[in-house]
């Protein structure tokens, strides 16, 4: 009766994990890299009132960042393809580097957007890093219980 019990709960757990990512796949458009960057200039003339100048001037930046962050983003699936974890040495690399970067982009954006709109742009900046926290935290917790229900699983069937 137990096994039964817990075969029934697996397949209802299977079910709607199952269900819970073919929704998230569903919401997520693929969107091209052109697309990508459209949106991003839009978003951002609608947020910080760009003109057109400012608008053709940010569009290069913009696009530099979605080209780097989708070659980066098929580097990172493939080193999990194939089980390679970076180095400490790597990683602390990837991460100068990242920061490079933004120090980059934040200067540039500085000498294209006037006070007041460059102010925006740090808060709408900082209110997009609080909330990838959140939901990198949310990630990690859900990770953490599904680790909680194997260590569980195998505990009792050790058991028996």
């Amino acid at each position: 009766m137990k096994k039964l019990g817990v075969i029934v709960m697996l397949a209802l757990g299977m079910v709607f994990t199952t269900e819970a990512q073919q929704r998230r796949m569903k919401r997520k458009p693929n969107f091209t890299p052109e697309q990508k960057v459209e949106l991003a200039v839009k978003k951002m003339t609608l947020e910080l009132d760009l003109s057109a100048r400012q608008q053709k001037e940010i569009t290069p930046l913009i696009t530099a960042q979605v080209k780097e962050r989708e070659a980066h983003r098929k580097q990172r699936m493939e080193q999990r393809k194939s089980g390679k974890r970076p180095s400490s040495q790597e990683l602390f690399a990837m991460q100068s580097e990242r920061l490079d970067k933004q120090i980059a982009f934040k200067k540039q954006m500085k000498e294209i957007l006037d006070k007041d709109q460059f102010q925006r742009f740090e808060k709408m900046t900082h209110a997009r890093k609080k909330e990838m926290r959140g939901k990198m935290k949310e990630r990690m917790e859900k990770g953490q219980k599904r680790r909680m229900m194997k260590r569980w699983m195998n505990d009792n069937d050790d058991k028996r």
